[in-house]
């Protein structure tokens, strides 16, 4: 059984090898099944998208569980709530652990006014109370044998933008990609606005490293709002 694009072709002694002149060609996909095309000719071969690849299911809304998008591959499986635009449930399918918490949810984003303050750079001031964005769509916009994907569209005050949750066959990684136009400005009067996307976790006493000019510093992950020194 092979992944997804992996092409190979037997020669004339059978030996395995890779390249254009093939004698017989195997194309073979994360199925059971493999398609054979002749030595000749232009041949055309589509995956059983059901037999391989992650996954994506919309589960249905209930008055004790909001509607949610699934994204699922072979290592992880991952709930993103259409409230809130951000993932309440991330399965790591090796330990079965969740390292999501529902009450705190991964990829939530924050907005927020500093309030104003002398001129430092290295220290942020003291923030108002955090509000959350409006959001605008939760649509499926992948579902294929590679690449499942849901798209979050969603708004703070005048500036909008878009969360993209991607998983891949095979790979047990989230990817997350934010995209937007940034509106806001702030001034000596009102503060200056922040946008922030919190990533909480189950994890018990993580201590997070950070890459930085000439080195790497470790910083408590329960330091939130402030730069690194």
């Amino acid at each position: 059984m092979g992944h997804w694009g992996n092409v190979s072709r037997r020669g004339a002694e059978g030996a395995e090898g890779r390249g254009t002149d093939w004698s017989v060609g195997e194309l073979e996909y994360c199925s059971e099944r493999s398609a054979t095309a002749s030595p000749v000719g232009r041949h055309r071969v589509a995956p059983d998208r059901t037999r391989c690849g992650p996954t994506i299911e919309d589960e249905d809304d209930t008055p004790s569980a909001p509607a949610a998008f699934v994204l699922e591959n072979e290592a992880i499986k991952v709930q993103i709530n259409s409230d809130t635009g951000a993932v309440h449930s991330l399965i790591d399918k090796t330990t079965d652990t969740d390292l999501a918490d529902p009450e705190n949810p991964l990829g939530a984003i924050e907005f927020q006014i500093e309030n104003p303050k002398g001129s430092n750079a290295w220290e942020i001031g003291k923030l108002g109370p955090a509000s959350a964005p409006e959001i605008k769509e939760v649509r499926n916009s992948a579902s294929g044998p590679y690449i499942a994907r849901v798209e979050v569209d969603w708004q703070v005050s005048e500036s909008g933008f878009t969360t993209t949750y991607e998983v891949r066959h095979g790979d047990p990684t989230l990817y997350i990609k934010l995209d937007g136009f940034w509106t806001e400005r702030g001034d000596k009067e009102k503060g200056a606005p922040h946008l922030k996307m919190a990533f909480p976790s189950r994890l018990t006493e993580p201590t997070p490293c950070y890459e930085v000019p000439f080195g790497a510093l470790e910083q408590p992950s329960s330091h939130r709002g402030q730069p690194l020194k």
